[in-house]
């Protein structure tokens, strides 16, 4: 299997990969959090030390260290993307949001508080918008707290729910077809670079995990975009439901 097939693999459908066990022990382990990037960070350190090691000894059987690496990326980010959800207090959907997620890193989708008119947005059902961040006590009298997110603006355009993405099969085939090609689209030259110096003692090491660094910190920025907007806004073309 060649590269751009080997990611495909790896774009599709992470949140389905975890199996109920893992939903468990991950929520529970994003509920311990108040901190987004404590979190972010812990997640993050998982991926580039797997990097370095496996770039790090060279020769050919880097390689198949390499290989294993990628599959550790795909293991640990769907973790660190939903367990922000958790922090934030959204209603996390394990088999949907992934998917949202990898929409906005690949630029199929944009997270907004507005739904532009000709544009088509998702919008999933009971999201709380925004993170509580502190509720302060004055006096006996409890004040309200603040919030990152921000509340839904204009919209224009249409709106539909998850639940009728997910009724048709068609359009969520198609959607997420595009999110998979415009995703190995933008990682191939990275893991191009990642396999290019893997036989280089060290110096693929180094490469290595900065690419598992840019990697799993983009993902988990479009995530903190996703549960702190209210819609992904797509063109009609690409979400036709």
């Amino acid at each position: 299997m060649g590269l751009q097939e080997t990611l495909a693999q790896l774009f599709k459908d992470w949140g389905q990969d975890l199996n109920s066990q893992e939903r468990v022990a991950l929520q529970k382990d994003a509920s311990g959090y108040t901190d987004v990037e404590a979190w972010k960070a812990k997640h993050i350190a998982m991926v580039v030390t797997s990097g370095v090691a496996a770039g790090s000894t060279g020769g050919p059987w880097s390689y198949a260290a390499i290989a294993a690496d990628l599959l550790w990326c795909r293991k640990v980010a769907p973790l660190g993307c939903l367990g922000i959800g958790y922090i934030y207090g959204s209603d996390v959907d394990i088999d949907h949001d992934m998917n949202m997620i990898m929409a906005i890193w690949a630029g199929v989708g944009v997270a907004s508080t507005d739904v532009p008119i000709n544009k088509i947005a998702l919008k999933a059902s009971s999201k709380t918008v925004g993170k509580l961040i502190g509720v302060s006590t004055y006096f006996g009298l409890t004040m309200f707290p603040k919030t990152t997110g921000k509340v839904a603006g204009k919209v224009a355009g249409k709106v539909v729910g998850k639940t009728v993405l997910k009724s048709s099969s068609k359009a969520l085939s198609k959607l997420l077809a595009k999110i998979v090609d415009k995703a190995v689209a933008k990682v191939i030259a990275k893991a191009a670079t990642k396999v290019g110096v893997g036989w280089i003692p060290i110096v693929g090491g180094v490469v290595s995990g900065g690419i598992n660094w840019w990697l799993l910190s983009s993902i988990m920025k479009a995530a903190e975009q996703y549960y702190s907007n209210p819609y992904v806004v797509f063109d009609e073309n690409d979400l036709a439901v």
